[in-house]
């Protein structure tokens, strides 16, 4: 059914049963929160709807930490929650930006989950919230700008163009009321401080990808949400300290499935740091050589600003000649920090920094990623390929 400003709604009564008679699902009460009003109430159902994991099979997690950090004094915070995959030991962090402007009003960079705990720390900022950003079409950072939107309904909502599949409908159909896209050459109330560069909608095959960076001005930030990482050392605050023990044990059956040739795990390795660098590898690689012993494909990686191996082969390899006209209008920008929407931030980088990280994509340089760490992802590039579900390489 399609209600009051478009926001689609289930068919059934909330918190009792579906409409054939069923008790609800946890995908049933994930729906619910995503396509109604209805969420923050302290119940089980938005609890799945509070953990942003893929929300059709998130787990309820009361209790995970959520926290706020200032990247610059009084002018840039980023909000973090976990992300992770339900029924996988592994998740990391995705964060949100906010940005106070000149005219003491928000501007919100890739919402999160709209939880309470969320909304506090935005109230805490004491600062009306004017405007929210969706930077991407990828499914775990726009699925919350509906929602996000809806929580506060007073702030004007910024986007790139959408994509649905298989059948194209308009974002007023979940709920997003966008007024003004980005690919379009508007002038927006905020560009005098915040500056923008669109990559287009640009076809991998069936899908396309589209993503913008921005510029804030005063502050010489970067914020872009999946061109670069920065895996970090350390687990992210919001890592659950009991995931990260319980895929850091020696015998984790998810590490067994990736022997890799190594008949025993890493030795003087605390737990909860193999629990990281295992997840790490996973979310960046899939499937490195070995999960048991992953020690040199973590450190093939982490520690340096880069390209995520799983968007170089899976996505960027495709779209090549458009990555770098679009990286190198992001390169005329002066800026000094980073901000990506996942693993460590603030970076400390400028624009050098930005181009040897993308040299492996514009200039198909070594990247310093061993080869057999990505067979996994190049064994399902070939598949998608020979499916002709994503086009050949660039």
């Amino acid at each position: 059914q399609v209600a009051e400003k478009g926001v689609l709604r289930p068919l059934w009564s909330p918190g009792v049963c579906t409409e054939d008679g069923r008790q609800p699902t946890k995908r049933d009460a994930a729906l619910r929160c995503i396509f109604s009003d209805e969420c923050g109430q302290p119940n089980w159902e938005t609890q799945v709807y509070q953990r942003n994991r893929v929300p059709v099979s998130s787990e309820p997690a009361p209790g995970e930490e959520e926290v706020r950090k200032e990247a610059v004094a009084g002018t840039v915070w980023m909000f973090e929650q976990e992300q992770g995959l339900a029924g996988f030991a592994v998740s990391t962090n995705v964060r949100m930006t906010v940005i106070r402007l000149s005219n003491n009003k928000l501007w919100v960079h890739a919402p999160v989950a709209p939880t309470e705990e969320c909304c506090e720390l935005l109230r805490e900022l004491d600062y009306p919230v004017g405007y929210i950003v969706n930077p991407t079409y990828a499914y775990e950072h726009r699925v919350f700008a509906s929602p996000f939107s809806r929580k506060f309904p007073e702030a004007e909502v910024y986007s790139v163009r959408n994509w649905t599949w298989p059948i194209p409908l308009p974002d007023i159909f979940v709920g997003l009321n966008v007024k003004t896209y980005l690919d379009e050459e508007e002038n927006v109330e905020w560009a005098n401080e915040i500056d923008f560069r669109v990559l287009p909608q640009t076809s991998l095959g069936i899908a396309p990808y589209t993503e913008a960076a921005f510029f804030h001005k005063s502050t010489k930030t970067l914020l872009v949400t999946d061109l670069l990482i920065y895996v970090p050392q350390l687990p992210p605050e919001v890592i659950p300290k009991d995931k990260l023990l319980d895929i850091g044990q020696p015998s984790n059956w998810l590490a067994s499935l990736v022997p890799g040739g190594y008949r025993s795990p890493p030795k003087d390795v605390p737990k909860e740091r193999l629990g990281w660098i295992r997840m790490s590898v996973l979310a960046t690689f899939l499937g490195p050589k070995s999960l048991l012993n992953p020690i040199n494909s973590f450190e093939s990686l982490g520690g340096r600003l880069t390209v995520s191996p799983v968007l170089r082969i899976l996505v960027f390899g495709k779209i090549r000649g458009a990555i770098k006209a679009w990286t190198d209008r992001i390169l005329e920008w002066d800026f000094e920090r980073i901000i990506p929407a996942h693993f460590d931030a603030p970076v400390r980088a400028g624009p050098n920094d930005v181009r040897q990280a993308l040299a492996c994509v514009v200039e198909r340089e070594d990247d310093g990623v061993k080869e057999e760490d990505t067979r996994i992802l190049r064994a399902l590039n070939g598949l998608l390929r020979a499916l002709r579900v994503v086009k050949e390489e660039e």
